[in-house]
């Protein structure tokens, strides 16, 4: 794939004048995180050359540069490079040259966020503790304990946490860190604390969406039976549920609806992950009762399973009409 879209042939020598022409910075440093996923670091490397060239420009080289400039380094550390140091150096000392305390206080917390997701968080916190802005500070505490979130150390997150006053901000972005990086039993510890209930749906949607409804079923029980939130996480299990083959217990989530209604969609939504197993003519007689529609949701698909659950939806629909 790489040989057949010519990027493996790029080289900023021969293409430096076309890219600096059609590209801005970003996309440049947009183009070597590319080519960092395709394991092709020589080219990745020359091309973030060119890119630092073109941001430490003067006319480049103002606050959105320096945030540039602080990705570059990053991205320099995942090439193994030394040139990461004297950028981050270069930061450092270009940010009293910034007019705005807040832009300094920005550039700071990107630098904060870019020694802690490359694991130096000995630097990465003492930044952190000099920057004077209030938010500016919290933003990089968040940072910090993401990235120790990210990087597997429960124990370093749990403690930096603790050791910070925003506490439920701080939960909250590490939650998030263990949820994308799926890290589920350290993000049930956080859902299970009593001052986190409000974040399980969150929680639930992203094990719907990893395909694991069996974690789901414990923060059914706990949130509010006739709640929104309730409602569309029943959905998502049951329905993945369906969709794996076991719709007795997709059904039982069903009956923990106590809203006729939702239920009777549930239903129908169980119904159409259901295997075809039913007669022809029997499927038509089915389709030929329900409105157009509700039967362009089924296309073809048979089953007796998904009679019977129609059946009991349309109870449902009746009784609440």
């Amino acid at each position: 794939m790489l040989e057949e879209s010519g990027l493996a042939q790029l080289q900023p020598s021969a293409d430096s004048n076309l890219l600096e022409t059609n590209l801005a910075s970003y996309q440049f440093l947009d183009l070597v995180r590319f080519l960092i996923d395709l394991d092709q670091q020589p080219q990745a490397l020359a091309f973030l050359d060119s890119a630092v060239s073109i941001i430490q420009t003067p006319a480049q080289l103002n606050w959105e540069g320096l945030h540039e400039l602080v990705d570059a380094a990053v991205l320099y550390r995942q090439l193994d490079s030394r040139q990461a140091e004297p950028i981050f150096e270069q930061v450092n000392a270009s940010l009293s040259q910034l007019p705005h305390d807040q832009q300094r206080a920005s550039i700071q917390a990107a630098l904060v966020e870019g020694y802690a997701d490359l694991g130096d968080f000995e630097q990465a916190r003492a930044l952190a503790a000099s920057i004077g802005n209030t938010n500016a500070r919290q933003n990089a505490h968040r940072m910090i304990a993401t990235a120790y979130a990210k990087a597997g150390l429960a124990a370093e997150a749990n403690d930096f946490v603790q050791s910070m006053g925003e506490q439920e901000i701080m939960r909250v972005a590490v939650l998030r860190a263990y949820l994308v990086t799926g890290q589920y039993d350290q993000a049930q510890q956080i859902t299970d604390r009593p001052d986190m209930v409000k974040y399980l749906p969150e929680a639930g949607h992203a094990y719907c969406d990893a395909g694991l409804p069996e974690r789901v079923i414990p923060i059914i029980n706990r949130l509010e039976p006739t709640s929104e939130p309730a409602d569309w996480i029943r959905r998502c299990a049951a329905v993945e549920f369906a969709r794996k083959g076991q719709p007795e217990i997709a059904l039982l989530i069903a009956e923990t609806s106590v809203d006729p209604e939702a239920k009777a969609r549930l239903l129908v939504a169980i119904a159409t992950q259901q295997p075809p197993s039913l007669p022809k003519s029997a499927w038509q007689r089915l389709m030929g009762w329900l409105p157009h529609s509700v039967q362009t949701w089924f296309g073809t698909s048979e089953s007796q399973k998904t009679v019977e659950i129609l059946d009991e939806a349309l109870s449902l629909i009746q009784e609440k009409t």
